[in-house]
């Protein structure tokens, strides 16, 4: 079984140009664009490991679904630089004023 350690993102095994990878988000100081490993921020499921619909559920945070308290409380939880590691999110909550 592949491990996520050792496991491939599966838009940089397409062979994009590390420049159209670093405008779709990936950023040299958190990703590796000259390799196919997935990065350890990126979580994902495994490629090629099903996972059964049971253990599936609906995100939700003190009885909300809105995405919006979601996004809040991650924002005022974490200590991730969102302004450096993800430009097009942080533009995004800027423009929704949550930021």
């Amino acid at each position: 079984m592949i491990s996520k350690k050792d496991d491939e993102d599966e838009i940089k095994k397409r062979k994009y140009r590390k420049e159209y990878l670093i405008t779709m988000g990936y950023k040299e100081v958190y990703s590796n664009v000259n390799s196919t490993t997935m990065d350890n921020w990126n979580m994902h499921t495994i490629s090629k490991h099903k996972i059964s619909s049971s253990k599936i559920k609906l995100c939700y945070l003190e009885n909300s679904y809105r995405l919006k308290d979601i996004f809040e409380f991650m924002i005022q939880n974490t200590d991730l630089d969102i302004e450096n590691m993800c430009e097009d999110l942080n533009n995004y909550l800027i423009s929704r004023k949550m930021k």
